[in-house]
């Protein structure tokens, strides 16, 4: 019975292509029209590349704006912080649909352990010794992934910010900080992070391992960047809007929003 069925479909893979080659083909459309839809695809494009990056600059300016004063009213009016932080989400909740929200989605990754298998078994401190993501990660909610080089100027500039933030949330908080380092070598990432006190952790240094990392979460090739993800492995933030760079503040700005730091 083996053989027959083998042959038999033998028989019908060499008939295939004499079926394929009697039916009739597709109608195509005629070059000038072809013409005509490649323009109007094209304006498309371009329209919805220049609307996506307008919406953008203008949701980012618009972030700035609430966290000023949302910051402001945190000391003097614990109500209105509330409030503003509400109606700032209702506006999230009302923004343009645009096609980089889809992108992300499918980039970014289903979860930790997602994120626990792109950065590899373990994480390093800087004093370097190596922890198991999974215990690394395994009570946290969020993640802010730093994209960053000791050889790199406005890194240098940005990190002590970041270090300080870090430092206020306490060994247990739910937020975790992992540096991705671009520097040329083990040592010059341990060094960088020594420099500068890092209390959080850092990618054993592999470059493969750390460009992988940085084409699916950090959105484009310069640094500093961070990229905010949740548990679940939504990005929720980024430097990165639509292939534009928007700057760090943002990101670190939304991350303590969501998780405050303890002093």
């Amino acid at each position: 019975m083996r053989t027959k069925f083998s042959l038999s479909i033998a028989a019908l893979l060499l008939a295939t292509p004499l079926l394929a080659s009697s039916s009739p083909s597709e109608p195509e459309r005629p070059r000038s029209l072809q013409r005509a839809v490649d323009r109007y695809e094209g304006a498309v494009a371009r329209a919805r590349t220049k609307f996506e990056d307008e919406v953008g600059r203008a949701f980012t300016t618009l972030e700035k704006a609430y966290g000023k004063d949302i910051r402001r009213a945190r000391k003097r009016d614990a109500d209105l912080a509330a409030f503003l932080e509400t109606d700032l989400d209702a506006i999230r909740s009302r923004a343009p649909k645009i096609a980089g929200d889809d992108d992300r989605k499918k980039d970014a990754s289903p979860g930790f352990a997602s994120l626990a298998d792109a950065v590899g078994p373990a994480l390093e401190l800087a004093d370097g010794s190596r922890v198991p993501v999974a215990d690394a990660l395994g009570n946290r909610t969020h993640a802010l992934v730093y994209f960053s080089a000791g050889w790199c100027p406005p890194c240098r500039r940005f990190t002590p910010k970041l270090v300080q933030y870090a430092s206020a949330l306490g060994p247990d908080a739910p937020m975790a900080v992992i540096l991705v380092s671009s520097d040329k070598s083990a040592e010059k990432q341990l060094g960088y992070m020594q420099k500068y006190r890092m209390p959080f952790y850092a990618t054993v240094w592999d470059p493969s391992r750390n460009g992988s990392l940085k084409q699916a979460l950090c959105g484009g090739k310069g640094i500093p960047s961070l990229t905010l993800v949740d548990s679940q492995g939504e990005i929720l933030a980024r430097t990165y809007l639509n292939g534009a760079y928007q700057g760090v503040d943002g990101v670190l700005e939304a991350a303590a929003r969501i998780v405050p730091a303890r002093r």
